[in-house]
């Protein structure tokens, strides 16, 4: 007769001290490091979260995905970097669209559009179309100014990040010894 064995179960101790990695370190951090330690180097490290953080500013709700995908994969970027850069501005987007839609007006003369959340979101419900004509002028202007910035964006987190990334890199890896 054959009995079946039970299956090992082991218990790893946590150690009471030692706390979950922040978000933070999880969700930026930890995938920046794993990069570096893949092989990206610094500079085109730089560059795709330069350009995904510029993307991730773009004043259209739902196109800032999109958008980064299609540059990712024309100008051959880490797509799990750019996105997560994309992501990473979702604090500043919202008033950041108020900013671009307003400084378009403005550079256009154009007069300005009552921006209240609330409204843009029951109006969008009633009839997206409508909502499209009466909105979209705004729209238009906050593409104008967000494609002033952009350049200028990308150029100073380029610059930010670059020398940070080297440090880094210096930091996590390290040149492989040569025991024979």
């Amino acid at each position: 007769m054959i009995i079946p064995q039970a299956p090992i179960v082991t218990a790893v101790k946590q150690n009471p001290s030692s706390k979950k990695p922040s978000y933070l370190k999880r969700r930026i951090v930890g995938p920046i490091v794993r990069q570096l330690t893949q092989g990206t180097s610094p500079r085109e490290l730089a560059l795709t979260v330069a350009f995904g953080a510029t993307i991730g500013l773009f004043p259209i709700l739902g196109a800032t995905s999109l958008i980064a995908l299609g540059v990712g994969t024309m100008a051959r970027l880490n797509q799990g970097v750019i996105q997560a850069a994309n992501f990473a501005m979702t604090p500043l987007y919202l008033p950041l669209v108020l900013v671009y839609v307003r400084t378009g007006e403005y550079l256009l003369g154009a007069d300005k559009m009552p921006f209240s959340p609330s409204q843009l979101v029951s109006e969008f419900q009633v009839s997206p179309s409508a909502f499209m004509v009466k909105f979209g002028m705004s729209g238009l202007h906050g593409i104008c100014a967000w494609s002033l910035s952009a350049p200028l964006l990308i150029f100073m987190v380029f610059f930010l990040l670059h020398p940070v990334f080297r440090r880094l890199k210096k930091r996590v890896v390290t040149p492989r010894s040569s025991h024979g």
